[in-house]
Order: C-alpha cells, then sequence, then structure tokens
C-alpha cells in the first residue's frame, strides 16, 4: 500500500500527497483494520448513486433532499447529464468558438472557485496569452468578482475593451463578451 507519491495529469496539474499523511503513526496496518469501514463506505456510496438520496441529507426545511453529484459522470436520461444536456453544451461550445471572443465570469464563492479551479487545471494560466489557433477558436477566460476590487474589475473591463478597439479575434458583430453569473445561468 503506497501512502504517500503523486499523481501528475496531461494537462501539467500535480496532486502530491507525499506530505499528506504522517507515515510515522499511520501504518497500512492501521489502514488494514479501517478497511470494513471503507467498504461500508463506499456501498453507502453506491446507494446514494442508485437511490440519488443520502439517509442523512436534508434541505433546510427538513425533508430529504436528493444527492445526484455521484450521478454526474453516467450521461444517461435521468441523470444531472443526459445525452441532450451534453448536446446542448457542445453547441454552446461551438457557439463560443465561432462568436464570442472574450468570457468573463463573475461570482464569489463556489460559484467563482469551482469554474476557476476546472479552468486552471484543464486550461492553465497562459490560456489567455495564447493566440486564438492555441486555443483551438476559444475566446480569451476572465475571472472576476472573487473580492469587491475595483481595480481588478477594471482590469478585466479594459483588456475586453482592448480586445473590442484592436479588433483581435471574432469581433465582426456587436456581441464579442460573454459575462457569466453562475449562479443565474442555466444551459
Amino acid at each position: 500500500m503506497k501512502l504517500s507519491g503523486e499523481i501528475a495529469l496531461a494537462s501539467g496539474f500535480i496532486f502530491d500527497y507525499s506530505n499528506m499523511i504522517n507515515t510515522d503513526t499511520i501504518t497500512p496496518a492501521v489502514i488494514e483494520t479501517l478497511e470494513s469501514k471503507a467498504k461500508d463506505a463506499a456501498d453507502a456510496l453506491l446507494l446514494i448513486r442508485e437511490q440519488g438520496m443520502a439517509k442523512a441529507h436534508l434541505s433546510k426545511d427538513g425533508t430529504p433532499e436528493h444527492v445526484l453529484f455521484t450521478k454526474l459522470p453516467f450521461v444517461k436520461n435521468g441523470n444531472p447529464n443526459t445525452p441532450e444536456s451534453i448536446a446542448k453544451l457542445k453547441q454552446f461550445g461551438s457557439y463560443l468558438q465561432q462568436e464570442i471572443d472574450a468570457v468573463v465570469f463573475l461570482g464569489v464563492g463556489g460559484s467563482y472557485l469551482g469554474n476557476k479551479v476546472l479552468f486552471d487545471i484543464f486550461a492553465g494560466s497562459g490560456w489567455n496569452v495564447g493566440c486564438e489557433k492555441s486555443r483551438h477558436g476559444y475566446p480569451r477566460v476572465y475571472f472576476s468578482g472573487n473580492n469587491l476590487d475595483v481595480d481588478q474589475y477594471s482590469e478585466v473591463v479594459d483588456e475586453v475593451e482592448y480586445l473590442a478597439t484592436h479588433r483581435l479575434g471574432k469581433m465582426s458583430n456587436s456581441e464579442y463578451c460573454l459575462f457569466l453569473f453562475p449562479n443565474l445561468v442555466r444551459l
């Protein structure tokens, strides 16, 4: 059993867990004693995936609330990601490639951070400095709103205005920038 190491993704993202567990106190023998609890947890997760409910997961009013994150990887009718929703996302991606030069995410908390983490993992910090060809036609992406810093907003607006006035990209039509408020946009 390997208790330390790292996992590297093709994008260059590395998850280093070499110092995550104190191997002097948490030994393979200790972990083996927890094996039955881990199996129970895996069985409970499978049940959540099958039923979409967890026994102690309640909404604010005390009624049972669906737990659907475990179904996200499975594209099929009845799950959050259906063939139709994936087709809509692909269509939206094509629209972004063809029509939009800049996307600005405005939000705080999870609505901001979730998108930012995924973007950093899959696109990287150099995305906006690359040419349109290196981005495969996809727009530049800006994140703003993790705080109330006026200077940060101004920098993003200045950058997008520069793109618009210098006609860098697809800006032949007036809709060159898409502002996304992640909690408000539903595809």
